[in-house]
């Protein structure tokens, strides 16, 4: 009676329209290097942050049909420092001019500067000075306390100068009366002249000013030339590469790969930093009518699933299926979208779909209506058993046979049974009970059989 289940099944397998997956590895497009894990960008290839979206495709095996595909690469963390070990050999292709304001800006914002001659970064420095001063506002600093008074005396004299025109003022005998040190003001002496032409002769005048003694440091900033490739790098080597710098880029490149990302989600799609990979689809068939209410058509199709490997940064996994719609119309090849999960950027996962979402009328994803069941009642009923021995084994009070006599040599003997009556006596209730303990086990056997 188990063939019922058995067909049920069958009918179920012969409903599942099949589903197939493979891995295999796509051809890398020109440009890219397997063993070196690097990508020399192609001119025209659009950028984003730390990355590039390539116009060469890789290709897809698909029952022996090329399907291109998409490429977007990632560069390693190590990108700006084999760009800086590229470009210290040739600084002319890097100034303002040359490379245009996104470049230039960049080294500026690291301070590095750059020239015909090559690449300096600018180092500041500081320098303790003695420092003298006669006050004032400004305040106006002079090394010595010599070259601080002269300062002022001349100051003053052409001070007069320009409001009287029709006389000389001059001065001489400059004399450091005290000298300045740290706490103890200085001072100065110096005699003011006037000449007058009138009657060609000078009016001499005293003059004197403190001067005040200070400790100061003086920032100085040096350009220092870069001198190795090593150097430029460790100043560079941490920038963020920006895509204005990216698409700028005035040399080829072998930029380092992190990975690559296959079908990538396009810009419009993708705010994020780095776009995501999606798979491909790609109709391997015309669709054929399936149903009629509603009508639906059945259209065998390949989706390439990027699935990388550390190993394998280009391994896909081609997962064979049919695609149930309403139209009657071929399917073309196009991507299958994907929506970066809330709080990623950089990673995505495809879950393949189960059994059941891909073909839901199929008998195995059926869900029965069993409708209302209505409870059943048991009538209870006392039925009395009583046990009674019951003959059929045999009589329960059968004797021994009598001995058996016989002679030998005209001596006659007696052998009697009773030594086996007594252990068959023995064993008659283990008989009995082995028998109805088989009769029971044939009639469970015989029930399962049924059921």
């Amino acid at each position: 009676m188990d063939t019922y289940p058995r067909l049920v099944a069958l009918a179920a397998l012969a409903a599942c329209s099949p589903a197939f997956a493979f891995y295999q590895t796509v051809t890398p497009p020109a440009g890219y290097d397997n063993v070196l894990k690097t990508y020399t960008r192609q001119p025209g290839e659009q950028a984003f942050m730390n990355g590039i979206r390539g116009t060469a495709k890789a290709t897809a095996n698909v029952a022996g049909k090329a399907v291109p595909m998409a490429v977007a690469y990632k560069f390693g963390p190590t990108a700006a420092r084999v760009a800086m070990l590229a470009a210290f050999g040739s600084p002319q292709l890097f100034l303002a001019a040359a490379a245009g304001v996104a470049i230039y800006d960049w080294y500026k914002n690291k301070g590095v500067d750059v020239d015909s001659t090559g690449f300096s970064e600018m180092v500041e420095g500081k320098i303790i000075t003695v420092r003298y001063n006669v006050g004032g506002t400004p305040i106006v600093y002079k090394s010595t306390q010599e070259a601080a008074c002269r300062a002022y005396f001349q100051s003053a004299v052409d001070s007069v100068q320009a409001g009287d025109p029709a006389h000389t003022y001059s001065y001489d005998t400059f004399v450091i009366f005290e000298v300045a040190s740290a706490g103890i003001p200085g001072l100065c002496k110096a005699r003011r002249l006037t000449w007058y032409p009138e009657f060609s002769g000078y009016m001499v005048g005293n003059m004197s000013v403190p001067v005040y003694y200070s400790v100061g440091e003086v920032t100085t900033s040096t350009k220092v030339k870069l001198a190795t490739p090593e150097a430029l790098a460790a100043k560079m080597g941490s920038a963020a590469l920006p895509p204005d710098v990216i698409e700028a880029w005035p040399m080829p490149v072998p930029w380092p790969i992190e990975k690559p990302i296959l079908n990538p989600t396009p810009e419009t799609l993708d705010p994020t930093p780095q776009p995501l990979p999606q798979p491909l689809r790609v109709p391997s068939g015309d669709p054929v009518k399936q149903g009629t209410t509603p009508e639906t058509y059945k259209s065998p199709v390949t989706d390439i699933v990027p699935s990388p490997t550390v190993d394998d940064p280009w391994r896909v996994d081609q997962q064979t299926k049919d695609i149930t719609s309403l139209s009657p119309a071929p399917l073309d090849i196009a991507p299958v979208p994907v929506t970066p999960p809330a709080g990623e950027t950089s990673q995505q996962s495809f879950d393949t779909p189960g059994l059941c979402d891909l073909y839901p009328d199929i008998l195995a994803c059926a869900k029965p209506e069993l409708g209302s069941i209505d409870p059943l009642n048991v009538p209870d009923q006392t039925v009395n058993v009583s046990i009674s021995p019951m003959a059929g084994f045999g009589a329960d009070n059968a004797s021994c046979p009598a001995p058996k006599s016989f002679t030998v040599q005209g001596r006659s003997f007696n052998m009697p049974f009773t030594l086996i009556c007594d252990y068959a006596s023995g064993l008659r209730p283990l008989i009995i009970a082995f028998a109805w303990l088989g009769a029971a086990l044939m009639l469970i056997a015989a029930g399962r059989r049924n059921g």
